[in-house]
């Protein structure tokens, strides 16, 4: 009995290429399901946001009373004055310090940062600098003694 053995080889040649096509499938796949971008949490950004809570500012309602951070935010959210000036203003200009002091770009790991404050999904201050990119580590904190308010943080890192 005679074997034909070029039939063999079409039936190797087919397999490989079957298995090759999967491979290729299987890596598509697994690139495509990947979200880029992931946020990871970050032990650094997380003390940063708790500590700026405890900062206390420049806006005083009365001799009295001097605001904390969260003061000025419930402050911004009611629409209120502070020192005479407005309290989401000074709200921005106390966190674009902090945040570009503990977070600068120049000569750093940081490429930029994406900064927000948010009160029942109300955008009241978003501090943006530098790039994104595909690297990010951060974090979001709840305030206490306010429903639905957040401050997050971003940063961005290059390699």
């Amino acid at each position: 009995m005679k074997i034909n053995k070029r039939s063999q080889e079409e039936m190797i040649g087919l397999v490989l290429i079957i298995v090759l096509v999967s491979i290729v499938a299987l890596v598509f796949l697994a690139i495509s399901l990947r979200k880029p971008g992931d946020m990871k949490t970050s032990a650094e950004v997380t003390n940063f946001l708790q500590s700026s809570l405890q900062l206390t500012t420049n806006c005083s309602p009365s001799p009295e009373i001097i605001y904390t951070i969260p003061d000025l935010i419930e402050a911004c959210y009611g629409g209120e004055d502070c020192s005479g000036i407005n309290s989401c203003d000074m709200l921005n200009s106390t966190f674009f310090g902090l945040v570009d002091a503990g977070f600068g770009l120049k000569d750093s790991q940081y490429k930029g940062y994406d900064f927000s404050v948010r009160v029942l999904n109300q955008s009241l201050i978003s501090i943006k600098s530098g790039n994104s990119t595909s690297y990010m580590v951060g974090d979001e904190v709840a305030l206490l003694g306010m429903d639905n308010a957040k401050i997050m943080l971003k940063v961005f890192i290059g390699s």
